[in-house]
């Protein structure tokens, strides 16, 4: 049947719950199995004002 699983998951209810369903089939079947995660990009957000306040000026 399925010799390797990959999974993917954005920390939802839902996608622990997919997890948790990849984890028992792949147990069942023997196969492999891979996750991936999916998350929102992060954003930095620059003060001016904190310039010589230990912040990395460039």
């Amino acid at each position: 049947m399925y010799k390797h699983i990959l999974i993917a998951t954005d920390g939802s209810e839902i996608g622990s719950k997919a997890i948790s369903h990849a984890i028992e089939l792949a147990k069942v079947i023997g196969a492999k199995l891979s996750a991936v995660t999916v998350t929102e990009p992060y954003e930095a957000v620059v003060v001016p004002e904190a310039r010589g306040l230990g912040a990395v000026d460039s």
